[in-house]
């Protein structure tokens, strides 16, 4: 009996030697497919999480994201309300317009979440290659790309923001646009120098990070970071004088024309008037009311009428009792 499984066995050794010697050259062909595998499943799996939900979009208090687009759609002027950037009511607008359906704007929100994680992916990918000899080798490097991209695709945060009408919806997007953009301008510049690509990628970081800063001003510091390298790098490349040019004859006539556009649709609006003083007079009104009082009890009133400074005094005083009593009930 044993002699007659010996031909079996030698072919299945011989077998399982020329296996052994086809898979350690070809692990890095097996774990793109892998990669590429659990990728797609995480995007399917992101995007059956978001197209799953009813797809009519969440407004909030915050009319001037929506309003615009409504008054403009019911045949009157686009208008800028309560201070607020006209990119996202436009891109609102046109939504509308094309689609005349509100679940446009929560479809249109997903898939840029979507792309966000692409852009994210694409991003991570390419760092490595800014590492000749990496203590992590390329394999882990894009399983930790994996792990955080399905962090912020499956999570329930940035499917909340996609469904709302506000411009924290698509900031994810540009946010992952700035650094995808940021990552192929160093790699270009700096690793694999092209200087050709590197002025168009410079370009874009220009640009996305304008519109980043204008859809949530919040971000205006981490966009003038985040630009002022390339600004810098671009100005001491050598003999790439075309780039310089057309890095700066492309990306200022866009920033000043969107600058100019905010400015006529924001001319009219009395809330960029009144924003800073009234936060500047909230934000102070204890010292205010400490001040007027003070003044009151010292008899320092000549430089206006003590009966008015009373009453003011008295009245800014109930506010701030008022406004501690109503947000001491919001946290009960």
């Amino acid at each position: 009996m044993w002699s007659s499984s010996r031909p079996f066995c030698r072919a299945f050794a011989k077998q399982w030697s020329s296996w052994r010697a086809f898979v350690p050259p070809n692990r890095t062909a097996f774990w793109k497919i892998a990669y590429f595998g659990l990728a797609t499943f995480f995007f399917v799996a992101a995007a059956w999480k978001r197209f799953s939900l009813p797809q009519y979009p969440l407004a909030n208090s915050d009319v001037g994201f929506l309003w615009p687009a409504l008054i403009k759609l019911s045949g009157g002027a686009f208008e800028h309300i309560q201070g607020l950037n006209f990119l996202y009511p436009g891109m609102v607008y046109l939504a509308l317009r094309i689609w005349t359906d509100f679940r446009a704007i929560s479809a249109i929100q997903h898939l840029l979440g979507l792309i966000a994680g692409v852009l994210f992916l694409a991003s991570w990918s390419r760092l490595a290659d800014f590492f000749p000899k990496p203590r992590l080798n390329r394999v882990g490097h894009e399983a930790i790309g994996l792990v955080g991209a399905s962090i912020y695709l499956l999570s329930y945060g940035p499917v909340s923001f996609e469904m709302r009408i506000r411009s924290d919806a698509v900031c994810m997007f540009f946010q992952m646009l700035v650094f995808w953009f940021v990552v192929e301008f160093f790699y270009h510049r700096v690793v694999f120098v092209n200087l050709r690509m590197a002025t168009l990628y410079g370009i874009g970081v220009a640009i996305s990070s304008f519109v980043l800063a204008s859809l949530k001003p919040s971000f205006t510091l981490v966009a003038l970071f985040v630009v002022a390298p390339v600004i810098w790098l671009t100005l001491t490349a050598k003999k790439n004088f075309t780039g310089k040019l057309a890095f700066f004859s492309v990306s200022l006539p866009i920033i000043l024309t969107l600058t100019l556009t905010e400015h006529f649709f924001r001319r009219d609006d009395q809330s960029v008037k009144m924003f800073l003083p009234k936060t500047l007079f909230a934000i102070h009104a204890k010292i205010i009311h400490a001040q007027m009082d003070d003044d009151l009890r010292n008899g320092d009133t000549n430089i206006y009428p003590r009966e008015w400074l009373q009453v003011v005094c008295d009245d800014l005083g109930t506010e701030i009792q008022r406004t501690k009593r109503s947000f001491a009930c919001s946290w009960i």
